[in-house]
């Protein structure tokens, strides 16, 4: 009883280190503590779930599928072989949290918050939909440009167990895989205060941990499918992103604040116009009518250069590795203690730009 008595005070502790910064209020502290424990505390091992005798079928696949990932990870990856990933929590709600991320009017520059054990992080978090559009109106009121995105799952770093959860669990295997990999690959790295470095290296991992994966299954038909339906989502990121650049060049512009008002209206509609016409090219692209369901503003591009910007750089020191990730993971953590500004050098070097 004390050993678990003193994990749960640990806990909470943890809980609030990694997530709160240390000037909001404490009704943040407990909203998030509280969820979190409760997330934790109703874990149950994967095996006794697949054990038991009513267990849904589609549900019980999924798990057997998602332990073979996690063997996967570990062996043929060299991420955390620990017990992450072993257990499963219900939560009986669409999504594990919603984000806030905000921007100035005239900038993609996020606003940023400062947590004790994940440093500065551009967004902020919260464990229901009510709570995080009640910050998100507070942000609108002040000016601010807002976006609240749904998170299915999130890494806690290896200070806790993560555990499979309802928000993902029946995703198809491609996605499953890339999730897995990905929120390992942060157990594996995390570079304090460096966003983009910590994403584009995770994203990077699990990009190429899918690519061994389907290899390893040996499954072409599969594999054709994944490899087709990744080239298509980097159409339209590609797509975002060249927005993204335009309004960086908008806004660095001399022009005044009424022009750049009129101009970021104009960019918006111009890119409405390019994934129009990409869809009549190609109906396949539907799929993402619901990323152009919502209103635009500068909130929606603030973060795409943060999970995209510098995975090419990673696939370049992969390949400079000679696909040897024991050497490329030393290097990436050679890359994590250089300063800033030296760790981003490096990483536009290796990207060739």
């Amino acid at each position: 009883m004390y050993l678990i008595l003193k994990k749960l005070i640990i806990g909470v502790v943890l809980t609030g280190c990694l997530l709160i910064a240390g000037c909001v209020s404490p009704s943040y502290y407990a909203h998030v503590s509280y969820h979190h424990l409760k997330l934790i505390n109703d874990r149950e091992p994967v095996e006794t779930i697949i054990n038991m005798p009513d267990t849904p079928k589609d549900l019980k696949g999924k798990l057997i599928l998602t332990q073979k990932i996690r063997s996967f990870a570990s062996r043929q990856l060299l991420l955390p072989d620990n017990d992450s990933y072993t257990t499963y929590t219900d939560l009986k709600r669409p999504y594990l949290m919603w984000n806030v991320l905000a921007t100035p009017e005239l900038s993609l520059e996020p606003v940023a918050w400062d947590f004790l054990f994940a440093g500065r992080l551009s967004y902020r978090g919260f464990y229901t939909l009510k709570k995080a559009e009640s910050f998100a109106k507070k942000l609108r009121e002040k000016g601010y440009d807002v976006n609240i995105s749904s998170v299915p799952a999130y890494s806690t770093l290896g200070w806790f167990d993560d555990p499979l959860l309802s928000s993902f669990i029946h995703w198809p295997q491609a996605e499953l895989g890339s999730l897995i990999f990905h929120e390992l690959a942060h157990q594996k790295l995390y570079v304090k205060g460096d966003t983009s470095f910590n994403e584009s290296f995770a994203e990077m991992v699990a990009e190429h941990g899918l690519h061994l994966w389907f290899k390893a299954q040996k499954d072409p038909e599969a594999m054709d499918h994944y490899l087709k339906s990744k080239a298509q989502y980097q159409v339209f990121i590609d797509l975002l992103m060249g927005t993204a650049k335009e309004l960086h060049k908008l806004y660095d512009s001399s022009l005044s604040k009424d022009q750049k008002r009129l101009q970021k209206q104009a960019v918006f509609s111009e890119l409405k116009q390019k994934y129009s016409d990409l869809k009549k090219g190609d109906q396949s692209f539907k799929r993402f009518d619901h990323w152009f369901s919502k209103e635009m503003n500068n909130a929606r591009f603030a973060l795409l250069s943060t999970y995209h910007g510098y995975v090419p750089a990673f696939q370049a020191l992969l390949k400079k590795c000679n696909g040897d990730l024991e050497r490329f993971y030393e290097e990436a953590v050679r890359l994590g203690k250089l300063s800033k500004k030296e760790r981003q050098d490096a990483l536009t070097f290796l990207a060739g730009k």
